[in-house]
């Protein structure tokens, strides 16, 4: 017995636990269909002859249900697994889906780590932390009074996965641009700091009930991939902060008994 032929009549009785033991099941390597007990069974024919070819008639004239016999259940199996011109052992098994996609690597390889360039852009598409500007006095300021602004900037210090490959960023604010909200912006190396200490001011020429105050903070960048090495990316990477409001209102001098 050759092997495609052992691997259908497997095939057959597994796909049908009921077949009962007893009856010869076997293909016929010179024609289409199986041989059950002496009988052929072929692709589209009846089973045998006399087998009915519709539903049962019960009394009334009402269709009646029967199970199929154990010919037409293997009749139909060979139907659904053998195209009319394969012979049976041969291409009546269909072969496995191919579930891997035309560009997944093959199993157990190492995927290619990306190229500097593919991280560089990687990075620059993380949101770094937006900074917010704290104003003195709060809220409200007056006209030619010098407005303290300042804001906090820790380090960003976090390792991310790119690709598959494990990036460490370290990212430093190093550049603050200072929008006024008057049409005037000023740029410094200095985050500023909380009075008494006015590293970072602006003066108002001109009173408005509503202005925001916004600060766009310049981040370098440094990364290293699996714990090598660090590289600089270049320029720097900037984030822009929510608004502040601020009130500025004109200070009148007003004439008071000594």
């Amino acid at each position: 017995m050759t092997e495609s032929s052992l691997t259908l009549i497997l095939t057959v009785l597994f796909a049908w636990p009921t077949v009962d033991t007893g009856i010869d099941v076997r293909p016929d390597p010179g024609a289409p269909g199986v041989v059950i007990g002496g009988e052929r069974i072929t692709p589209g024919r009846p089973p045998h002859p006399g087998a009915p070819s519709g539903p049962v008639v019960g009394p009334g004239g009402a269709p009646e249900a029967r199970p199929p016999t154990t010919r037409e259940r293997i009749q139909d199996e060979i139907q659904r697994r053998c195209p009319p011109s394969s012979l049976i052992g041969f291409l009546c098994s269909p072969p496995p889906p191919d579930t891997a996609g035309p560009e997944d690597p093959p199993q157990g390889s190492t995927p290619e780590p990306p190229s500097p360039e593919e991280i560089e852009r990687a990075i620059r598409e993380i949101d770094l932390p937006p900074l917010s500007v704290a104003v003195e006095p709060r809220d409200t300021t007056l006209v030619n009074l010098p407005t303290n602004l300042y804001t906090t900037a820790p380090e960003v210090d976090q390792t991310v996965d790119i690709l598959g490959v494990a990036v460490r960023i370290r990212a430093t604010p190093v550049s603050f641009t200072w929008r006024h909200g008057d049409g005037t912006q000023q740029t410094t190396s200095h985050p500023g700091a909380p009075y008494p200490n006015l590293a970072v001011t602006h003066r108002y020429t001109r009173a408005a009930a509503s202005i925001d105050v916004r600060l766009d903070a310049g981040y370098q960048v440094d990364y290293a991939v699996d714990d090598g090495s660090w590289t600089r990316l270049d320029g720097l990477i900037v984030a822009s902060g929510p608004p502040t409001t601020v009130t500025v209102r004109a200070a009148e001098p007003v004439l008071v008994r000594p």
